[in-house]
């Protein structure tokens, strides 16, 4: 009979000492790892390994939120393959159940390029990961998500894809920039994600120094007036528009 034990695959540490290890089991065996992976946190290195659990949200917070899944916050997907952690379908097709057709949509597109790109730039994924993608490109191409428009756009950033979504909506592109300003105002008043067209869910907030001509963004809330983000402005805006 095999004796099946753990092995430590990744630790991943913050810049205040604190880790999170990964554990997976292996057979003496069988050279393959098998099983779900085990999360532990550990405070400091005097600290116990304390075992992570996973957290519930009820479906109704989800569908007020828009959640975007996987694609909040930025770089979660990117954590979790850099972790070798699998990506279930069932999990990454679950925003369905709460999502807006249009968000849903957006959703399959954004997911689907990131998955892709991650794969170009490391390595194959594993056998649950790549069935993920398969089914997710399937889901995309049923003809209830394409009747959907998507923009198409290169741009990557927050501006650039919101450009490109407000021009093929046909809006006039100082209106497209006036109601780009307004989602940061309510974001500022609530403090919550807003959804801005064409990219997601995502923290906007003017620029207290120039609060006409840039915006700030990021994509978990903004810690005090100090915490600036990353910065957008009327002309990057603009350019955008040009090249859609």
């Amino acid at each position: 009979m095999s004796a099946k034990k753990e092995k430590l695959i990744k630790i991943t540490k913050d810049r205040n000492g604190s880790e999170v290890r990964v554990y997976k089991e292996f057979d003496q065996e069988n050279p393959y790892l098998t099983g779900e992976p085990r999360f532990v946190h550990k405070e400091n290195d005097n600290a116990e390994e304390v075992e992570m659990q996973p957290f519930e949200i009820s479906i109704d917070e989800l569908k007020e939120k828009q959640d975007m899944g996987l694609l909040h916050p930025s770089g979660a997907l990117e954590n979790k393959l850099n972790l070798k952690i699998p990506i279930h379908s069932d999990y990454a097709l679950s925003p369905k159940k709460w999502l807006t057709e249009s968000n849903w949509a957006l959703y399959l597109q954004q997911l689907i390029e990131k998955m892709e790109h991650w794969k170009k730039n490391n390595e194959p994924f594993d056998t649950e990961s790549a069935k993920t993608l398969h089914l997710l490109k399937k889901e995309s191409s049923n003809p209830e998500s394409q009747s959907i428009k998507i923009v198409e756009t290169n741009s990557r950033t927050p501006h650039g894809k919101y450009a490109a979504y407000s021009k093929a909506s046909g809006m006039l592109r100082i209106e497209a920039w006036n109601e780009f300003k307004q989602l940061a105002v309510k974001c500022t008043q609530t403090n919550e994600p807003v959804d801005l067209p064409g990219f997601g869910k995502i923290f906007l907030k003017l620029d207290y120094k120039n609060p006409d001509s840039s915006i700030r963004y990021k994509m978990t809330a903004f810690e005090g007036k100090n915490d600036l983000g990353k910065k957008t402005t009327k002309k990057a805006f603009e350019d955008a528009w040009q090249k859609n």
